[in-house]
């Protein structure tokens, strides 16, 4: 059983290595796809064992080089299932068991896996494993087909932002398994700071598309939500309860 993560990243050494940790439970390689982080990030990820390789232009957010580069970083592999995901983007099996669960995937002819979606809301940063944040809330724009069999599937065709895809190929669908984004971790502040630096990245073509306008919110904006969000979300963790 051969599974292989797909790992984009920007200054992410804060967390990167909670996200290698969980992904090396079940993935037998991990490549991380790096937008020219300047935090250390790339050296973090490879004192982890993994291939780290530059992508897109220094110092610019640019959404089609994060599209070009899902649609196509994997279609060379020769495993039974990848991974395509953002550094904040976490997968799960309830209760995880997850390199049984793929299997069992695999046997029945499952090629394509949509998960439930979920935003992890909480004040702290974890520090060990992501699961030490156990607050979210349902979040259909994150049930993103993340996971699927590179050999049956031939095109996976993401649009702008990869929360929806076309994909073509043999296509099984299993509806089973959460994917939980942990964007809003840290507390408002700390992602009103994040999205400030994302906002002085945007390329003219984001602008002009308004492709991540959210990160032009104002402040006082970015706040409200974020107290929203967390007023109606619930006490919630992957390993169960």
């Amino acid at each position: 059983m051969i599974v292989e993560a797909y790992i984009i990243a920007w200054n992410e050494a804060e967390t990167i290595h909670l996200t290698i940790k969980h992904y090396q439970k079940f993935c037998t390689s991990i490549k991380i796809f790096d937008n020219y982080s300047d935090d250390g990030t790339p050296d973090i990820c490879r004192s982890m064992g993994c291939n780290v390789q530059s992508f897109g232009i220094p110092g610019v957010l640019d959404d089609r080089e994060y599209t070009k580069l899902k649609n196509n970083c994997w279609k060379k592999s020769e495993a039974d299932f990848v991974f395509v995901v953002d550094a904040d983007e976490i997968f799960y099996f309830y209760g995880e068991n997850n390199r049984l669960r793929l299997s069992l995937l695999k046997i029945y002819g499952y090629s394509i896996i949509k998960p439930q979606g979920w935003q992890v809301i909480d004040h702290f940063v974890p520090r060990e494993t992501w699961v030490e944040a156990t607050r979210g809330y349902r979040d259909d724009n994150y049930s993103k087909l993340c996971c699927f069999d590179p050999k049956a599937i031939k095109e996976i065709n993401y649009v702008h932002g990869c929360h929806v895809a076309k994909p073509v190929g043999k296509i099984q669908l299993a509806e089973v398994g959460m994917l939980f984004h942990y964007r809003n971790i840290g507390g408002p502040q700390r992602l009103i700071e994040r999205h400030k630096l994302y906002r002085s990245r945007m390329s003219d073509w984001n602008k002009r598309w308004n492709a991540g306008i959210h990160y032009t919110y104002e402040d006082e904006r970015r706040l409200k939500e974020w107290n929203e969000q967390y007023e109606k979300s619930v006490e919630y963790s992957p390993l169960g309860g």
